[in-house]
């Protein structure tokens, strides 16, 4: 009797925390509050929950009377009548045996029901093609229902994903929560990604000055900057790859075609960096000590060199000019 009590009380707090779930992951974590013995007892309700619904529906004589039936139905009777209705369609051959899988179900369950059924085939259709002209075709797979479903669960995975990277601490989470990604949510994020690339890229390009650029990256969304990001790379690298084999000037010109203006932007602001590094540097070595003025010029040409050099003593001039009084 005590082990009765104790079931009838895990599945109360089963049921009540199904209720306020959020989401199905949030449902399956709740199955942790129910003991072997609770479970047993849960799968007996809904065993006895189906057999009465379908029993009274057998007896109705119109469709006022099968509605009321479904009074009969808990939550989780519902949910088993669900995964029957799809393992039934899973293995139907014919149109006949598909509408006797769903035949006593509930309107509303039906449609559901079916509409996960279409998008199954659709995926399985999908991951069989072998172009984009072919995923085209599995598309009318797609019942509108079907079509419905398949966006809502797009935009839940989507939003599950963004959820999990704002928490995420470093780039090893972040990249954990791409496995909240379905394939076609992944293939949105990348569209929205493009998109707000794009429209940042069109309103930099209408950009009259350096603020005005700024107030475009609002526009970028995290992933978007971070594929303009991973795009900028890119363009450097193949820049300074094709600038190592440049046997002349103009073949160094030539590579210039490499940089996406956003690249270009990238490697100017590299170079004010290096040219203010540098130039603090010479500023803060001793005149006198050769060797700390020419390791602030390590790695430059003898050109570069001649140039830094020359407009330090400039500057050391003009400084002791400004400073003289006679």
């Amino acid at each position: 009797r005590k082990l009765l009590e104790e079931a009838k009380e895990s599945v109360k707090a089963y049921k009540d925390c199904v209720s306020r779930a959020r989401n199905e992951k949030e449902k399956q974590e709740c199955e942790k509050l129910l003991t072997p013995e609770a479970r047993k007892l849960l799968e007996q309700e809904v065993k006895k929950s189906v057999k009465a619904y379908l029993d009274c529906v057998s007896r109705a004589r119109n469709e006022k009377e099968k509605k009321e039936c479904e009074k009969l139905l808990t939550p989780e009777a519902r949910k088993l009548l669900e995964n029957q209705a799809l393992d039934c369609l899973k293995n139907a051959k014919t149109e006949a045996e598909k509408k006797r899988c769903v035949k006593d179900l509930p309107k509303d369950l039906q449609k559901k029901v079916l509409a996960k059924e279409s998008v199954r085939v659709y995926l399985d259709c999908v991951s069989q093609a072998k172009t984009e002209a072919e995923r085209k075709e599995c598309e009318k797979l797609l019942t509108p229902e079907a079509r419905k479903l398949l966006e809502q669960e797009v935009k839940k995975s989507v939003k599950a994903y963004l959820d999990c990277v704002s928490r995420a601490r470093n780039e090893k989470e972040k990249q954990e929560c791409e496995k909240l990604l379905t394939p076609e949510a992944r293939k949105l994020l990348e569209q929205e990604v493009k998109k707000s690339v794009k429209a940042y890229l069109d309103c930099v390009s209408r950009a009259r000055n350096e603020k005005e650029k700024q107030e475009c990256e609002k526009l970028l969304t995290p992933e978007a900057r971070k594929l303009l990001e991973q795009e900028v790379k890119k363009s450097v690298k193949a820049y300074l790859d094709c600038v190592s084999r440049a046997r002349n000037e103009k073949e160094k010109q030539e590579c210039e075609k490499l940089l996406t203006p956003e690249a270009r932007k990238f490697l100017e602001k590299q170079r004010q960096q290096k040219d203010k590094a540098i130039k603090d540097c010479l500023k803060n070595a001793n005149p006198n000590d050769r060797a700390a003025i020419m390791k602030c010029l390590d790695g430059l040409s003898d050109e570069e060199k001649l140039k830094y050099l020359q407009e330090a003593r400039e500057k050391a001039v003009l400084d002791c000019l400004k400073t003289a009084r006679t």
